[in-house]
Parts: C-alpha cells; sequence; structure tokens
C-alpha cells in the first residue's frame, strides 16, 4: 500500500526555531503556546487569545492604508498585539477562530507566502500582510480566491514565525522545478510565491456538474512548497449545517423539526416572530 511519502507528501509538522520559542497543544482544535520575553509583543487577529499573563497589555494596531490592504487580502483590518509589560517572561495562548489545526511556518527575511482569505491567525517577529494582484482573468474570476491573493512576508532579520489555521488533516508537498499538482479549492491553504498558481477544467460537462468539484480545479507547478487541508471551513459549515432544502437530509430535517415544533425552525419574518 502506498504510503504518504512514496506520492510525495509529508504530514505537517510543526515547525520549531532553534530557541524554544512556543509550542502547539492539542490534536484539533489546536492551541499555541507562546513564550513572550519582557518587551516583547506578538500580533494575531482579533479574537484568537485564549489565555495570557496578566502582566501582558492588549492594543489595537490599525494596518498599513487604514487596513485596506488587509481587508482587500482578506483578514482583518486591524492587529490585536499583547505586549509583555513585566519583568520576567510570560505566556500567551491563541487558538483559531474555528475549529482548525495551528500551522507555524518560519519566514525568512524577505520571504514571501501566499495564503487562502482568512488563513492568518498570528505571527512572532514582523510578519507584513500584503496583497497580490491577479491580473489572470481566469484565475481571479473562477479560481475562488479572487483578484487579490493574501501574500504573507517576512520583515526581520530575525525571527519571524506565521501561524496558519487549516482544517482536518494538513499535509504539505515539495514541488520540484516544472512539477505540477491538482489541488481541489477548497483544500488548498499556502504556497510559496514561486510556485504557479493556474486553473484547470475539472472535467468534462458531467463532472463539472454532478463530480461535486465545480468548474475548475487549481493547478500548482513547482519550484516551491503547497501546503493543503483536508476539510477546509467552508467545507465542515456545509457539513454541520446545511442549508435548508438542500437534497433529502435537508427536507428530512426541515419535516422534522416541523413535526416536533410546528415551525420548521427559526422565524424568518416579523409575522412568524410575534405568533
Amino acid at each position: 500500500m502506498a504510503s504518504v511519502k512514496d506520492i510525495g507528501f509529508n504530514m505537517i509538522t510543526v515547525a520549531y526555531p532553534a530557541e524554544p520559542k512556543y509550542t502547539v497543544i492539542g490534536a484539533d482544535s489546536q492551541v499555541v503556546q507562546v513564550q513572550v520575553q519582557p518587551g516583547e509583543a506578538v500580533k494575531c487577529e482579533p479574537g484568537t487569545m485564549m489565555h495570557m499573563d496578566p502582566r501582558f497589555k492588549s492594543d489595537v494596531e490599525l494596518q498599513p492604508m487604514c487596513g485596506c490592504k488587509s481587508a482587500c487580502a482578506g483578514e482583518s483590518c486591524v492587529k490585536v498585539t499583547y505586549t509583555n509589560s513585566g519583568d520576567t517572561p510570560g505566556y500567551l495562548g491563541l487558538t483559531p477562530n474555528f475549529p482548525a489545526k495551528v500551522v507555524p511556518l518560519i519566514l525568512a527575511q524577505g520571504q514571501r507566502l501566499r495564503v487562502k482569505p482568512k488563513g492568518y491567525m498570528a505571527e512572532i517577529g514582523d510578519v507584513d500582510i500584503g496583497m497580490n494582484l491577479d491580473c489572470c482573468s481566469k484565475t481571479c474570476c473562477c479560481g475562488g480566491i479572487g483578484c487579490i491573493q493574501q501574500s504573507l512576508t517576512g520583515k526581520s532579520p530575525n525571527l519571524n514565525v506565521a501561524f496558519l489555521a487549516a482544517g482536518g488533516t494538513v499535509m504539505e508537498k515539495n514541488l520540484v522545478d516544472g512539477e505540477e499538482i491538482i489541488v481541489d479549492m477548497q483544500s488548498l491553504v499556502a504556497w510559496d510565491s514561486t510556485v504557479t498558481y493556474d486553473l484547470r477544467l475539472a472535467g468534462g460537462l458531467l463532472t463539472m456538474c454532478c463530480a461535486g468539484e465545480g468548474m475548475f480545479v487549481n493547478v500548482m507547478k513547482g519550484p516551491g512548497r503547497v501546503v493543503i487541508q483536508s476539510m477546509s471551513f467552508e467545507k465542515f459549515c456545509k457539513a454541520v449545517a446545511p442549508p435548508p432544502g438542500a437534497g433529502a437530509a435537508g427536507a428530512g430535517a426541515g419535516a422534522a423539526g416541523a413535526a416536533a415544533g410546528g415551525g420548521g425552525g427559526a422565524p424568518e419574518t416579523e409575522e412568524e416572530m410575534t405568533r
């Protein structure tokens, strides 16, 4: 039986710097616990703080261009900054805003990484959230990411770590120059800026209509690293909360709700709320 390594994939492992700085805890819905030195700050997206030392001070930092650059890249227009104001190291616990694993990626100064919208969670050092304008009409209109791709760049000559959030099983593949791999649109998490991002038709007419992949799939061409996930947040939401009337399951749920409560779900109109 073929193993993951036989096809060039590796289960992504937590990347740790030479000096212990953070640890990732849990099997799923993970927590990253960061050791913060006196005077040091950790930046993250709003809502990710789980616990922190009482000596920490929190602040909100508006991103460049009044937050427009980050907002266009699919992230919040602000970052929350936690600074250790004490005299000794303290600990900060962060967790994603949805059921996900924490994926730390170390970035050298000037190293650039493309990330799916809402993929960024937190950072150590100085990581710039920028945007890469995709001028190809095919990928920007049909690729599911849009005309603006999120770009993370390491700015500090010291340690830069970008913490990403990804669901399910997370794997990575290092593509050699010219090597290609086909990736489902919802499974793509991040890729090196050296990787070429393209699309191709998912198949014939019946395949595009009935195979569940849509009209297009991603084509990633090396050299560089590609990170993928088995359960995106969008896929998770569809599984646990399908839209009303979506197939037999939705119809059955609606009928059961109507039989049990007489209403078939939450009130949707003002008249239903007053009844």
